[in-house]
């Protein structure tokens, strides 16, 4: 005996137990968990501050210290610039990283 549904032979899914199922099935879904509600973080809190670019630094001339010593003063200030934008810029993005983690920490709770 084929018990298989066929084209012929729709008599093992009556409707009444379809139309129950589905009904079943609407009543059940009521039931679920709320949606997680996504809260972002605030827009001051998701960029950093821009990346400095590299200094083009003079070519010295190393024929005599006094020439030297004026172009190596002016590489030197400019690697410090350098080095202070670096500085500022990640600790920008540090404390923004941090305030994101504070800021998570509070909503989770």
């Amino acid at each position: 005996m084929n018990l298989s549904p066929t084209r012929y032979n729709r008599s093992l899914y009556p409707k009444g137990h379809i139309l129950a199922l589905c009904g079943l099935a609407y009543i059940l879904a009521a039931c679920g968990q709320p949606r997680p509600v996504i809260i972002a973080p605030p827009v001051e809190l998701t960029t950093c501050a821009e990346e400095p670019e590299a200094p083009d630094l003079p070519p010295v001339d190393w024929s005599s210290v006094e020439t030297a010593r004026p172009v190596q003063r002016a590489r030197d200030v400019a690697m410090l610039n350098y080095v202070l934008a670096w500085r500022t810029a990640h600790g920008d993005c540090a404390g923004k990283v941090a305030g994101v983690k504070a800021w998570s920490s509070t909503v989770i709770e």
